[in-house]
Order: C-alpha cells, then sequence, then structure tokens
C-alpha cells in the first residue's frame, strides 16, 4: 500500500545568541577589539589586538565579524585555565583593610590612601586614544601598564586637580601596587607601573596654583612678635617656637615627651618619633607614628630654642603641672600632665589677635601649618639649601629606612639652622 509522503517542512533557525557589547580603537598603530563578557558588569570588559595586517577601520570590522566568535572563545579558554586575575577595585579592598591593620601606619596616612582610592582611583572615569571611558578600578592588575597611568595623569589635570593633590594619589598608587607584588595578591612581571621613569616624567614638577599656599605663613618679624608677645601663655609661646623654630608638625609638636629633647648633647636636638593623632584607629586623640616613614628624624635646635626648652624643662614644666617631671611625661601637656592635641588653629588666630598680627592672608585663615610654612621660608631666605630643608621637615625621600647623618654633617645641618633670625624672651 503507496504510503502518502510527509509535507516537507522548512527547518527553523534558530536566532544567534545575542554578541556581547564591544569597540574597536587603534592603539601603537594596531586595531584592538575589545568587549565584555558581561553586559551588565563593566569589570569584565576583554580585549584582544588584531592581526598587524589589518590597517583599515572597514577591514577590522568585517574581520572581527566573521571571526567573532573564534576571537572571544579563545580568550575565555584562556581564562578558565588560568587563575581569574583581579580587577584595581577587587584588591582595593584588600588593601585598605590591609593599611588600616598596620599599627606602624599613621591612621591619618590611611585615611589619605582611602580618600584617593575612593574618590579618584576607582570613581575616575577616563579614556585612552579611542578606547570608551572607565575608571582605573575597572582594570584587571595586569592590564594597568604605564601607558594607562599617564593617560589617567593627564585626565585628573584636564579635570582640574592641583599637581600637587596629582601627586598624591599616584603616590597612593605607588603604593598600592608595591604592597600587591610584596604580598603576592597578583603577578606583576615587568614590576610596579606606578614607578616608572615615564610617569615619573609625566607629573612633572610640581607648581602650587598660583602660589595660594605659600602665602598662607608669616614673615620673619610676625613670628619673633608672636614667640615673644607677653598676653600669650608659656607653653603656648613653646609651642609656636616649636613650629616657627623647629619646623615641626601639629602632631609631632603634641606627640614629643620630655625624653624627646636632648639639650646636652654635643649637638643639642629632638627625636622626632611619633605624633599625636586627632583621628585615630581607636576613635580618639592616641599617640602613633609619624605621618611619613621619612618623619622619623633627629633635628638640631637653634640656640633660641635650646635656651626656652632649658627653661620649662628644669622649672616651667612642674610649675605647670604641679608636680615634677619624668622622662616619658608629654612635654607640652594639659594641665593634669597628659598629653592632648588642642584645637591649635582656632587658638592660633586668638593669640594672633593678642599680638595685633593678621589672622588670614588674602581671605584664608592662617592654621599651625602656616607656622611650618614659616619655618620653610626663614629656612629659605636664611640659605639653607633645599636637601637640608627637606631633610628637616621629614621630607625625606620614599624609603624604608630611618634616615642617618654622620656626626659631621649633623653639626654641618646645626650650622645652617644657627642662621634663623629668632631670639627667645621669656
Amino acid at each position: 500500500m503507496h504510503k502518502p509522503e510527509e509535507p516537507f517542512t522548512q527547518p527553523v533557525q534558530q536566532p544567534a545568541p545575542p554578541r556581547p557589547n564591544w569597540w574597536l580603537f587603534k592603539r601603537d598603530g594596531k586595531f584592538t577589539f575589545s568587549w565584555q563578557t558581561d553586559p551588565t558588569n563593566s569589570q569584565s570588559r576583554r580585549q584582544k589586538t588584531l592581526p598587524k595586517e589589518i590597517t583599515t577601520k572597514h577591514a577590522a570590522k568585517r574581520y572581527i565579524d566573521e571571526h567573532f566568535d573564534e576571537l572571544t572563545g579563545s580568550l575565555a579558554a584562556a581564562d578558565a585555565q588560568k587563575p581569574s586575575d583581579p580587577t584595581i577595585a577587587e584588591l582595593a579592598k584588600k588593601w585598605l583593610a590591609f593599611r588600616e591593620s598596620n599599627t606602624r601606619l599613621a591612621y591619618t596616612t590611611y585615611l589619605n590612601n582611602k580618600t584617593h582610592m575612593d574618590a579618584r582611583i576607582l570613581s575616575h572615569a577616563f579614556s585612552r586614544e579611542e578606547e570608551p571611558q572607565r575608571t582605573l578600578g575597572s582594570y584587571l592588575v595586569h592590564e594597568v601598564t604605564t601607558g594607562v597611568i599617564r593617560a589617567f595623569i593627564r585626565s585628573l589635570r584636564a579635570a582640574g586637580l592641583a599637581a600637587f593633590s596629582i601627586r598624591n594619589v599616584v603616590a597612593t598608587l605607588r603604593i598600592f601596587f608595591d604592597d600587591v607584588i610584596t604580598e603576592d595578591w597578583a603577578a606583576l612581571p615587568k614590576g610596579n607601573p606606578a614607578r616608572a621613569d615615564a610617569v615619573k616624567k609625566e607629573l612633572g614638577k610640581p607648581r602650587p596654583v598660583a602660589g595660594k599656599s605659600s602665602k598662607l605663613r608669616l614673615n620673619a618679624e610676625q613670628a619673633q612678635s608672636l614667640i615673644s608677645c607677653p598676653k600669650i601663655p608659656i607653653d603656648w609661646r613653646l609651642r609656636y617656637l616649636l613650629a616657627v623654630g623647629v619646623g615641626l608638625r601639629d602632631g609631632e609638636v603634641a606627640g614629643l615627651v620630655r625624653e624627646s629633647v636632648v639639650l646636652d648633647a654635643r649637638v643639642p636636638h629632638v627625636k622626632i618619633v611619633q605624633a599625636l593623632q586627632r583621628r585615630s584607629r581607636e576613635k580618639r586623640v592616641a599617640l602613633g607614628p609619624t605621618k611619613t616613614i621619612g618623619s622619623v628624624r633627629n633635628i638640631p635646635l637653634h640656640a633660641a630654642v635650646v635656651e626656652a626648652l632649658r627653661d620649662w624643662l628644669e622649672q616651667g614644666w612642674e610649675a605647670y603641672v604641679g608636680h615634677p617631671g619624668r622622662p616619658m611625661d608629654a612635654l607640652l601637656p594639659n594641665l593634669n600632665g597628659r598629653p592632648f592635641r588642642p584645637k591649635s588653629a582656632e587658638v592660633l588666630r586668638e593669640h594672633l589677635e593678642h599680638a595685633k598680627l593678621p589672622t588670614s592672608v588674602d581671605g584664608e585663615n592662617l592654621t599651625f601649618h602656616a607656622l611650618r610654612r614659616t619655618w620653610a621660608h626663614l629656612a629659605l631666605e636664611a640659605g639653607i639649601p633645599q636637601e637640608i630643608r627637606s631633610a628637616l621637615l621629614g621630607h625625606a625621600a620614599d624609603t624604608t629606612e630611618e634616615e642617618c647623618y654622620s656626626e659631621a654633617e649633623f653639626a654641618t645641618m646645626a650650622a645652617y639652622v644657627a642662621r634663623l633670625p629668632l631670639r627667645w624672651t621669656k
């Protein structure tokens, strides 16, 4: 019996799965194909350089269309065979926790690192050549090359960020990569890209915007009036003398103990090994490390400072506190003999008024840091060389070791310090 033929049906062609977002751009004379493995995640971006024989955009698009699955599949297979490479954003969280747990690191330094990471490195979107905009945090660690960092710097500059601020952000990035390498969190065969000479060249020499910050200081005559004013309490006059006569930071002054002052050595000096931090891991004022490793230093003292400190240690301290001092007692304590970090900026402006001195410059209030800046200006006018000024201020080069000086070098530094135009009146 004849079996009827089944009707012919056209096979239904299944639609091809949608292709992920992709981009095409040119770098170093070659076309680069970039795509996202996950359309909802900007950090899933991958890229592949096309063959050098492809020299036009039209040819590049045609090549991608013909080899799309091959291009994306080969890299996906390679990714599956190797440990996943973390992004900057993924490691940033781990790094910040690592920094916060380091008790040798000043808490304020950790907070600065966190601000740079959150506000700039992870949030600032920029583009390199014809690439789409993305944040540095979205890059895989191995993708961050010297060229990427240079593009990041140029973008920050174009956004109006000051030169010193850009240098601070890059310094945080440099320390981040140092720790990534040292702690074996990711492989960087070419080393730290933020330490490359090309990055230093892109940063250039910092220039303060319009010299604004350099004006926020006192001149020599005003500084002398401040430390000599009889209306200002003796402990505050000493505090100001340690800033304009030694160049100490507010926290360094507050962190001094009686033992920090060495007056009977061949070169009288003060030892800076700690600072009193207003913000600490304990969420209160507490003694901690100096701002940077380079801030740990010995500073030769001017004769006026030696005279003032000798009077204070021999008579003034006990009269102020009410009992004899011990070596580890705070040099400038509160009335209970305890270390304290006063609201120095507010008190300074009050005392400037007592001395009939200006409290602001061009509408900008003077702070305690203006006194440290005053020391730097006095040292410059006294002809103290740049390298010695930097060492005395604790602006030492990025190093993991404390700077040491020979006896002759220390005596030379003391001779330069003696040039400062200071005198002490009881």
